[in-house]
């Protein structure tokens, strides 16, 4: 499946319930240090600055209202390249993502939750796709993507009745993730409000192809402490299934 092998490969970061579900205590002062074999790394001010494993690295640099990520390719043939840059928008959100192909514009609402992702062709200048987010409860339930030619993505979401305090989680707002095409998945904290809850299942339906349709369960562990220790995910379509679990380590002070 090409968006599983995608976010494999790039990977770094309906309604809610009435009944709310704490953790066993907040995941407050604590930053993950670690998914799986990828190590984070903090400047002094807690900011992102590095993401490393064996095969590449990512590095952050944060002028005013602007963070740039390099990205260096470890294994042969080694590369280092500008990988994006992030603009902030007056309020510290994410505004705008450029890439050497791409160009993402983010839009939210007097409520601070991102309500609309523009992308556009680097080059044209050319609107590619649309997505459009809708909440209830607190909760991101649709986002409806409708791409240049025409074809509609309606991606509709559950949640379960755990509160959503996942320490710079992105995993656990998966969706805002996949809006910006997993570009920038450790930045998804800078995308406004998260859901209320806790992510539990991800349906996705395709205009132009019905057979195209599916599914993404989630589920999360949590520690003692209140960390969530591993995130799990069963995608099903009618061509493939597979899951897959990752693993956080965290640092806190």
């Amino acid at each position: 499946m090409k968006r599983i092998s995608y976010f494999l490969a790039f990977i770094v970061l309906l309604s809610s319930c009435s009944k709310d579900k704490e953790p066993i205590t907040k995941e407050a002062q604590c930053k993950v240090s670690s998914m799986d074999d990828l190590v984070y790394s903090y400047n002094d001010k807690g900011e992102l600055v590095k993401l490393e494993n064996g095969l590449y690295k990512k590095e952050l640099a944060y002028t005013g209202n602007k963070i740039d990520i390099v990205y260096t390719a470890k294994v042969a043939p080694t590369v280092t390249r500008p990988y994006g840059t992030v603009t902030l928008d007056d309020k510290g959100r994410l505004g705008r993502f450029v890439n050497d192909q791409q160009i993402f514009d983010a839009k939210y609402d007097a409520s601070g939750y991102l309500t609309e992702v523009k992308l556009s062709d680097i080059i044209t200048g050319n609107a590619v796709q649309t997505s459009t987010l809708s909440y209830q409860d607190g909760n991101l339930v649709k986002i409806v993507s409708i791409s240049a030619n025409g074809t509609i993505t309606q991606k509709n979401i559950a949640y379960s009745a755990t509160l959503n305090q996942a320490t710079n989680g992105w995993y656990a707002d998966f969706p805002l993730a996949e809006v910006f095409q997993l570009r920038c998945p450790e930045l998804i904290g800078l995308c406004g409000k998260r859901s209320r809850n806790l992510l539990r299942e991800i349906n996705t339906s395709f205009s132009n192809d019905a057979s195209l349709n599916e599914k993404d369960v989630w589920s999360f562990v949590w520690n003692n402490n209140g960390n969530i220790t591993s995130a799990s995910f069963q995608f099903s379509s009618k061509s493939m299934n597979t899951s897959d679990t990752f693993r956080f380590g965290y640092q806190c002070n």
